[in-house]
């Protein structure tokens, strides 16, 4: 999916849960991304959220690495070099064995830090996970055509006062 000269992916990467990032124009293109008719009315949400124990994705143990770590505890270590080394395709779920082997390790979700200082959340329970539910902001999809997210909250919280 694009928005405007950025690319934003929105799919499960790590398995089915409830997916959460703390930076409102994210959440403002998302819900952009989802309406279809121009008077649609898009929401962005805000909530609390509690984790017990969340898999940490950062500068110290990467994507990259929890894929590699994935790999070798569903296939085996010679199975995972002969995946990297021929590009051989097994038939696994990538996302699901990613949720399996956090879940498996006693991990309630994940706590991603993005390198542009975003976070990203990832709730595998979200009946106890998530509370306070409020809308943050609405906006038209054609309201977001002309006017940028900052000012559409802003008009919300104005409102709100």
């Amino acid at each position: 999916m694009e928005f405007g000269n950025s690319r934003f992916g929105a799919h499960a990467v790590f398995g089915e849960g409830v997916y959460f990032i703390d930076d409102f124009e994210v959440a403002g293109q998302y819900a952009f991304c989802h309406g279809v008719n121009e008077n649609d009315d898009c929401t962005v949400l805000r909530q609390q959220l509690t984790f017990r124990h969340p898999l940490v994705l950062d500068e110290h143990y990467s994507e990259w690495q929890l894929h590699n770590d994935v790999l070798r505890w569903r296939l085996g270590s010679e199975k995972v070099y002969e995946l990297q080394a021929w590009n051989n395709s097994y038939e696994i779920s990538l996302p699901e064995s990613i949720r399996k082997y956090v879940l498996h390790h006693n991990h309630d979700g994940i706590l991603y830090l993005l390198p542009n200082g975003s976070l990203y959340f990832i709730s595998y329970f979200p009946d106890r996970q998530v509370t306070n539910i409020q809308v943050d902001f609405e906006f038209r999809l054609d309201e977001a055509l002309y006017k940028s997210f900052t000012d559409l909250r802003a008009r919300r919280h104005m409102q709100t006062k």
